[in-house]
């Protein structure tokens, strides 16, 4: 039987730097650490970074793992041929119990993103505020915190 690793959005964070820096080194440790990780449990942040990762990480890290197969069979609602978008992690994650702390990261990384297209797109008066997302109480109950 194998460890498995819990994902933390610290964790989460560090791997995406490992996978994106050039030291092949860091990115044998990612394809390490992604081959112990419980899929059901950890999906939101697998989810980021496999959409995070340059197709060339993706093989390495991902395809190499068996990973992304394991993503395939348990995510009905995403098309891995396409683009993964943050539309489509949220109408997947919705259907899994996840945790509270693994969709505030989730949420985290879209405001990131949201916020980053608008400042393209000429709102750069955002570059003084923080965004973030917060479910509405209907959408945050089906999601369990650490504790339940």
């Amino acid at each position: 039987m194998t460890n498995q690793l819990e994902l933390t959005s610290e964790i989460c964070d560090n791997m995406l730097k490992m996978m994106q820096s050039s030291d092949k080194d860091n990115l044998t440790v990612a394809a390490e650490t992604i081959r112990h990780i419980d899929v059901t449990e950890n999906l939101p942040y697998l989810l980021i970074l496999f959409k995070e990762s340059s197709a060339e990480i993706r093989t390495a890290v991902f395809t190499e793992t068996m990973m992304e197969d394991k993503l395939k069979l348990i995510c009905k609602h995403i098309d891995f041929d396409a683009p993964v978008t943050y539309n489509a992690i949220y109408n997947e994650i919705k259907h899994h119990n996840v945790l509270q702390e693994a969709l505030e990261y989730f949420l985290n990384k879209f405001s990131i993103s949201i916020k980053r297209n608008m400042m393209e797109w000429g709102f750069s008066f955002l570059s003084d505020f923080n965004l973030k997302l917060i479910p509405i109480k209907n959408e945050s109950s089906r999601f369990t915190s650490k504790d339940q």
